[in-house]
């Protein structure tokens, strides 16, 4: 079904309601609910949020129905709502509500302890719920007015400068994205998707928006059970879920568990992920453990609202060295270039990953500078031009034109008078027998280098075998065995925790 003429997510779910009121929507472990009652909640909190003012809505809230149906009345008030990880430092929350240019930050009464906002005004989320009644008036002119290219939501990203970058993304991107998504991987009304992410995490815009746009089932997976595999996969048993829509260390977390193969729900059917290069070793753990299983690796950065290519996994592959992050969506350009700016097109040539071609990101908020960066218009060799977005991410075609990422520009470093890409260690480092995942870090200063790993390998057999697979300039200065990597609240290996754990390694 194709919803190409709705221009904003209430009509949406407004469509949605009208085909299946009774189906339920969302289910937290504790309660579900239904598509129908989940808009009349949104439509009492968005009629009230309508009363608050006009700017966004920053949410810090544990994920649950109630911070979703937030999330929702926020979007029914026209306004742009911003989550906010209860786990970020202080410092980065205020400067988060800085750029957002908000002075209210909405709580749930988990984060009631709250208590350094500075002059920021803290509303508990208790008192919307408490309301019973919509101001329909209010609501109705709020529906009228939203336009497509108006902000649905804002999620940050990390700043070069320290200072956190808010990427904005309007209803058309979303909605626009989520129908070329759905339609892809094929995701129906009888699906059930097991949201891993937080609802700060642009995952989590699949993960609601896919269930939003087919009707089916959406699955909230509480952050406790993430650490638990045990627990976990007996949760996603209970609850019959059959697709996962994860961030890649999220997997190799779940998968890292006595029989793992036995326990797995083989109700399982679609496996995509994306945030990190999938470790081949863990790839074949999952594919073994679900042979009959979709698998897709999805690509794409926050900018370019979730993904721009993905590649639908074929048997037999699981014998690759790595795999390919495919081909783009079919509402998607992507293009490589070099060091001078000219288009790519020729295979196996490294260039710089730039996505356009529609549903892109609006830009960052409140940060013209970084916008202009990144948001470029890129001149064609026909003569036309396309507005894009520079990834940072290097990647190459093979001879049949399909897309394989090749590191970042940013985890390429000048060492000894060589250029390294770090992640060319990493793949060196997991093709060694009992080295299972691995991260290698740099520090200019100090010119030092350290590789960090899990996995039953000892330090001394992995530089032997390593000194046989990449030059001399390249070896780490440390090797570091780790029970268990770091991982960040998006699920993706936590660099910045490593280089601070372990700053005396760097020195």
């Amino acid at each position: 079904m194709g919803y190409s003429i709705v221009k904003n997510v209430i009509e949406l779910l407004e469509k949605r309601i009208s085909i299946n009121p009774n189906g339920i929507f969302v289910d937290d472990g504790e309660r579900e609910i239904s598509f129908s009652d989940a808009a009349k909640s949104a439509r009492i909190i968005g009629s009230k949020l309508c009363a608050d003012g006009n700017g966004m809505v920053c949410i810090l809230a544990e994920k649950n129905i109630k911070s979703f149906l937030f999330l929702l009345g926020a979007v029914y008030a026209g306004r742009p709502y911003v989550f906010i990880n209860s786990t970020s430092p202080e410092e980065r929350i205020l400067a988060m509500l800085d750029v957002a240019d908000s002075d209210t930050l909405y709580v749930d009464r988990a984060n009631e302890d709250v208590d350094y906002l500075n002059g920021i005004t803290k509303v508990y989320m208790d008192y919307y719920f408490e309301c019973k009644n919509t101001n329909e008036i209010v609501l109705q002119n709020v529906m009228d007015r939203i336009s497509e290219d108006d902000i649905l939501y804002g999620m940050f990203t990390s700043g070069t400068t320290g200072t956190p970058k808010l990427v904005i993304a309007s209803h058309k991107g979303v909605i626009e994205f989520i129908e070329d998504f759905v339609n892809t991987t094929e995701l129906t009304e009888d699906s059930v998707i097991a949201n891993q992410a937080p609802f700060d995490f642009d995952v989590s815009v699949k993960d609601i928006y896919s269930a939003l746009y087919t009707g089916c089932k959406l699955v909230l997976i509480r952050k406790e059970l993430l650490t638990k595999a045990d627990m976990l996969l007996s949760f996603l048993n209970e609850k019959k879920v059959d697709t996962l829509i994860w961030a890649v260390t999220a997997l190799c977390l779940a998968s890292n568990v006595d029989d793992f193969g036995s326990k797995v729900p083989l109700k399982i059917k679609k496996v995509m992920f994306s945030g990190e290069v999938m470790p081949m070793s863990y790839f074949r753990k999952w594919k073994k453990a679900l042979p009959e299983a979709e698998f897709i690796n999805l690509y794409g950065p926050t900018e370019v609202i979730c993904n721009c290519t993905y590649y639908k996994i074929k048997n037999g592959d699981e014998n690759l060295e790595k795999l390919p992050i495919g081909i783009p969506f079919s509402r998607r350009k992507i293009y490589l270039i070099d060091e001078n700016g000219k288009i790519i097109n020729r295979s196996n040539k490294t260039g710089e990953l730039c996505a356009g071609g529609g549903t892109l990101a609006t830009g960052y908020m409140h940060n013209s500078v970084e916008t202009k960066k990144r948001f470029t218009i890129l001149e064609l060799s026909d003569g036309k031009t396309d507005f894009v977005y520079r990834t940072g991410d290097m990647a190459y075609y093979d001879e049949s034109g399909i897309l394989y990422f090749d590191g970042r520009k940013d985890f390429q470093i000048k060492r000894m008078g060589h250029r390294i890409e770090l992640e060319e260690i990493d793949s060196k480092l997991m093709k060694i027998d009992g080295v299972e995942l691995s991260c290698t870090l740099y520090e200019e200063k100090t010119q030092k280098m350290c590789s960090f790993y899990c996995g039953e390998a000892k330090q001394e057999s992995i530089r032997r075998l390593l000194r046989d697979k990449i030059p001399r300039y390249m070896l780490p200065n440390r090797i570091i065995p780790l029970r268990n990597m770091p991982v960040n609240k998006n699920g993706k290996i936590d660099r910045e925790r490593l280089k601070t754990d372990y700053a005396g390694y760097f020195r």
